[in-house]
């Protein structure tokens, strides 16, 4: 039992976690209140998430805004590694089929430039990583029940983006790997 903020004249609430739906529970909770005898002005029932969910709504907005604004950094870092890939295999057609005719598998020209793709993106996350922590001091505000230098997230967040360089690095590296040595060698 407590006293409900602005209610205007004061009032008490009474929190019960029925078993039933708020619904069938309203009837027998005011009947009940008012079989008691104590002297009740009014009664009203209500479930708590219609008095949570109006408050909550914004930080929920909030949080799917900065998700989707996150995913999308994401997307568009992913087809960024994926133009700074490609750029350099297509001009290095000609290397890739002299290794193919010297006797280099597909697997292994993709995994060496997999690899340059994952170096790459391992330089800049480094690089990111840096930022957040000397920053970090800065964005505690913005962080709900989070620390800045939460190696957790900080950690999740690092292999999120080696994951998707190198996915974004692996079809160029996909495409190198399938150079026709004939091909490659007749072009300038």
């Amino acid at each position: 039992l407590g006293q409900e903020e602005g209610l205007g004249f004061g009032g008490s609430v009474l929190m019960i976690r029925p078993t039933m739906t708020p619904r069938e529970f309203a009837p027998i909770a005011e009947r009940s209140i008012y079989e008691t005898g104590a002297i009740v002005d009014r009664v009203q029932s209500w479930p708590i998430r219609e008095r949570i969910d109006p408050l909550l709504r914004p930080w929920k907005l909030g949080a799917t805004v900065f998700t989707l604004g996150g995913l999308l950094a994401l997307l568009v870092a992913a087809l960024g590694l994926y133009s700074v890939m490609s750029y350099p295999v297509a001009q290095r057609t000609r290397e890739m089929g002299v290794r193919i005719a010297l006797g280099a598998r597909a697997q292994t020209i993709v995994s060496m430039i997999v690899r340059q793709g994952v170096v790459l993106a391992a330089l800049g996350v480094a690089g990111g990583i840096i930022v957040a922590i000397l920053a970090g001091s800065r964005l505690q505000a913005l962080l709900f029940n989070t620390s800045p230098r939460d190696v957790t997230i900080i950690g999740g967040a690092a292999l999120v983006l080696i994951t998707s360089a190198a996915a974004a690095s692996f079809w160029p590296a996909l495409r190198a790997g399938r150079t026709d040595p004939m091909r490659a060698l007749k072009t300038d």
